[in-house]
């Protein structure tokens, strides 16, 4: 019995060194983990390490771009009692679900994970496996993304307590798109300078491309568009089945080209996915009393080249002018984006009335209503003084 204990402690050792080296892109260490450990249960079979074995060959497989049948019951094994391999095994399900777009069946998995990961004391999977966790459950509910604030602020402390910056990088990039989605575009961009320095040091190249276009997205929202343009070109390959998508989205934007056609790749993202139905609802707006220029760093706002007024973007004011700057939005959007909490509140039905009047008095009738929608009724120029 101490022997087997000893073998399994030995196994849990060698699995968690080849995962590590294997996330920086090693990947024939995960090959040469597995014959190890099919060797081993061909002499003395143990479930425990068969268990692992299977695990490393699916994730090998995932690598791979193989197909993968009847994944449950190739990593159910009923007489497996190891905490950690068994946490693992719902992981890469709730990893294999993800690929498949079956949002709430890898919540699932990664909820059952993330419960063994924490009696194995695992605080990084256990965050890992957490941050997923909430992935899949904004992902299921049909594009209702980045609405769970608290839920991410949650999350952002149990990272940076236990000082788990791998996650933390995850995390806060998503931050950023919930900030987006509420208007707070500086607000997003800061938290997207601070995931990347993260996401360069402790994450996977693809996980970094995706911030960086996340990241040149919002370049092309405050109108740095050849700000958007360098950090564009100075993100290189290889590029995996994840970044495909957002590259050629950002290249059609930066190009003035046609929009790719999701359905002619093998993975979008519901964030890429939304950022794409924005895109194809957005029309110009045509200036019919010239357009408007809004320094965004200084808070400077002129209308018309004429009249200078101070708008801050982190108002609320300022988060409504940038909510409609790429396209008409009604009200109850609006309402869930700007107080995300407090959707049904009759109080909050009045304080957007409030705002609007306060923006009409300061900008000249800048916002436009025609009974369904909001929208700007002069184009706006987004500068900044800083260089």
């Amino acid at each position: 019995m101490q022997h087997s204990r000893r073998a399994l402690d030995e196994t849990h050792r060698l699995y968690r060194q080849t995962l590590e080296v294997a996330d920086c892109g090693h990947v024939q260490a995960l090959s040469q983990l597995a014959e190890r450990f099919r060797n081993q249960v061909e002499i003395n079979f143990d479930p425990n390490i068969e268990l692992a074995r299977r695990i490393l060959v699916t994730r090998i497989a995932f690598r791979q771009s193989l197909p993968i049948e009847n994944i449950e019951t190739f990593l159910y094994l009923n007489r497996a009692d190891s905490n950690l391999f068994l946490a693992e095994a719902h992981f890469v399900q709730g990893l294999h679900h993800f690929h498949l777009s079956e949002y709430s069946r890898g919540a699932n998995c990664f909820s059952q994970a993330a419960e063994k990961f924490l009696n194995e004391a695992m605080y990084e999977r256990y965050i890992l496996s957490l941050y997923n966790q909430f992935i899949g459950d904004l992902n299921s509910k049909e594009m209702d993304l980045g609405a769970d604030e608290d839920r991410i602020s949650f999350l952002e402390r149990l990272a940076s307590h236990y000082e788990n910056k791998e996650t933390l990088g995850l995390i806060i990039r998503h931050k950023a798109w919930v900030l987006e989605r509420q208007g707070r575009i500086m607000g997003a961009q800061k938290c997207l300078d601070e995931a990347l320095t993260l996401l360069r040091s402790y994450n996977t190249i693809s996980d970094f491309q995706l911030g960086s276009f996340q990241l040149c997205d919002i370049l092309l929202k405050l109108n740095e568009r050849e700000k958007a343009r360098q950090l564009f070109e100075s993100v290189t390959g290889p590029f995996d089945t994840r970044v495909l998508f957002p590259k050629a989205y950002l290249h059609a934007k930066l190009n003035d080209q046609p929009l790719p056609e999701p359905e002619r790749f093998l993975v979008v993202s519901p964030v890429w996915l939304e950022k794409y139905k924005i895109s194809l609802l957005a029309k110009p707006v045509v200036a019919n009393r010239g357009s408007d220029e809004w320094d965004i760093e200084r808070g400077i706002y002129l209308i018309a080249g004429k009249k200078q007024i101070q708008v801050k973007p982190s108002s609320l004011e300022g988060r409504l002018i940038f909510l409609l700057l790429d396209r008409r939005r009604p009200r109850e959007e609006i309402i869930s984006l700007l107080w995300p909490d407090q959707c049904d509140s009759s109080h909050v039905s009045d304080r957007l009335r409030k705002i609007l009047a306060r923006i009409e008095n300061k900008l000249d009738k800048i916002i436009l209503f025609d009974g369904k929608c909001y929208f700007l009724s002069r184009s706006i120029q987004v500068t900044s003084s800083i260089c």
